[in-house]
């Protein structure tokens, strides 16, 4: 699963969270997640920060579906 955002201007990051709380290590401007299993599923949010301030995106929902 990937998901990216995309923000313009100077020093830029990212934070990316999880139901609200951060996901440690993930600061880039995609969030990757290798081998997804249900425990994967959730509302996924990015928190862009520049020296202007803060702004969070809006949540997706990201489901997975698993084999019977």
């Amino acid at each position: 699963m990937q998901l990216t955002a995309g923000a313009t201007g100077t020093g830029i990051t990212y934070q990316w969270m999880k139901g609200g709380v951060a996901i440690p290590n993930a600061s880039g401007s995609a969030l990757t997640v290798q081998n997804i299993t249900a425990a994967d599923a959730g509302q996924y949010s990015v928190m862009v920060v520049n020296a202007c301030g803060q702004v969070t995106s809006q949540t997706v929902d990201v489901l997975v579906n698993v084999a019977p």
